[in-house]
């Protein structure tokens, strides 16, 4: 499926920057007219907005429930 031009979605906005964490082992690909996008360890989550650090947490639903049973859920969302 081929991603409409960024303009059509943000207008003349520039592309965001998003900072991937280097544990991520699968990122997701963001196409370039939409993000740049670099590599680097980050403290909280697995996505950031660079130089913002608003984090974002990518989880599957299996790691999510993995997640809330072995109780790291409070911690994530309280570094977040």
């Amino acid at each position: 499926m081929k991603h409409p031009p960024a303009s059509v979605i943000i207008g003349k906005a520039k592309a965001l920057a998003i900072t991937i964490d280097t544990n991520e082992q699968k990122p997701y690909l963001y196409p370039p007219e939409y993000a740049t996008v670099t590599s680097h360890k980050l403290k909280t989550g697995d996505y950031a907005l660079t130089g913002d650090h608003w984090p974002i947490e990518r989880k599957s639903v299996s790691d999510l429930i993995g997640t809330i049973i072995s109780s790291r859920l409070e911690g994530q969302m309280q570094r977040m």
